[in-house]
């Protein structure tokens, strides 16, 4: 059985390994025919420096079922160059001015008619074999509704030690949002389920995968989700990545969504306006609020923040915190929580002064 390899244009001298000489064996498909369908988005937006690595890792996957669409922004690279030496292999790929990610990735869903979705961005790409991985844990598992493996986070294409990681699922969801830790290349969602979140918010330009892990968790819970152990795909890390250039508005963007959530929990006010951003126009919808738990979500906040809360000069909101740790029979009776007890409610000064 024979891949795509030997068909797709060839790579640059320069280039080896994977996903330039090598592809994932098509002979592990053999298994069966009736492969569930896989939709993949890439948007971009002049990233010609990176996109053919992306495109050659989902196409070189050698998926049975595969449905490609990449969503360019109008590029003013060569993005469309290279899209266009792929477009035989492509559902569908379009390059016009968009609004931007969030955008495009909407765009790309708008066409998607799979039984598995992700998006992998122009300057990510994925493992091999992982497509077959996905399929595989799809249909061990029927009932899930997303599929959670690990990632690697590279830099001049190495993989920097210790930083594989998989999206985290703990004991319930309001503890899963708190110590929130996401790997959006290694999550592989039912397109049925994000069609019911309706996408991606397309307010938010950087936390947007961020966003609606929550609103899958609040809709649809934590019992229907498959972990495994493979590696699915790779971030990039460089200089001029959102993650990496715009770093302070990606924390703004995430608080005015934790101030929303908190806001429907009934936090106390004290906690609440730590989280406030009047800087990021977020514009919540779509939002089920299931598996909200306010108790869970103030127990979660007060464990993961109380001392984080102090070293900010947030002092009410530690006090409230400290309060609702003693309810739940949290506090330590160590140095640090009796230390932190005196200079809460029997100090005068704030932390610092």
């Amino acid at each position: 059985m024979s891949g795509l390899l030997e068909q797709l244009p060839p790579s640059p001298p320069s280039k080896t390994g994977w996903p330039w000489t090598e592809e994932t064996d098509p002979a592990l498909y053999s298994v069966r025919r009736d492969w569930p369908k896989i939709s993949i988005v890439t948007p971009s937006y002049n990233q010609g420096i990176y996109i053919e690595e992306t495109i050659r890792s989902i196409l070189l996957q050698n998926y049975p079922n595969l449905e490609y669409i990449i969503i360019d922004g109008g590029s003013t690279d060569n993005s469309v160059d290279i899209i266009r030496k792929y477009e035989k292999y492509l559902k569908f790929w379009i390059s016009e001015p968009d609004r931007g990610q969030s955008h495009a990735i909407n765009k790309g869903l708008a066409q998607a008619s799979g039984d598995i979705f992700n998006w992998i961005n122009s300057d990510d790409y994925l493992a091999p074999s992982s497509l077959f991985e996905v399929a595989a844990e799809f249909e061990r598992l029927p009932e899930t509704k997303l599929l959670c493996g690990f990632g690697n986070v590279f830099e001049d294409n190495k993989v920097l030690p210790d930083f594989r990681y998989r999206t985290e699922i703990l004991d319930n969801v309001s503890e899963t949002i708190i110590h929130e830790r996401l790997n959006q290349q290694g999550m592989f969602y039912s397109l049925k389920c994000i069609k019911k979140l309706g996408g991606v918010n397309e307010s938010l330009n950087y936390v947007m995968d961020l966003e609606l892990w929550f609103r899958f968790l609040m809709k649809f819970g934590i019992s229907d989700i498959n972990l495994t152990n493979h590696t699915l795909g790779h971030f990039r890390y460089h200089s001029e990545s959102k993650t990496t250039k715009f770093e302070e508005i990606f924390r703004e963007e995430a608080k005015q969504v934790f101030y929303f959530i908190f806001k429907q929990a009934k936090l106390p006010n004290e906690i609440l306006s730590v989280y406030e951003a009047k800087s990021v126009n977020y514009s919540p919808v779509n939002w089920s609020f299931k598996f909200l738990k306010s108790n869970d979500m103030l127990k979660a906040v007060s464990s993961k923040y109380l001392f984080d809360f102090y070293k900010q000069n947030h002092i009410e909101a530690a006090k409230q915190a400290y309060i609702q740790q003693i309810k739940n029979g949290q506090v330590k009776l160590n140095k640090a929580y009796l230390s932190l007890f005196f200079r809460l409610f029997y100090s005068k000064k704030a932390y610092g002064q």
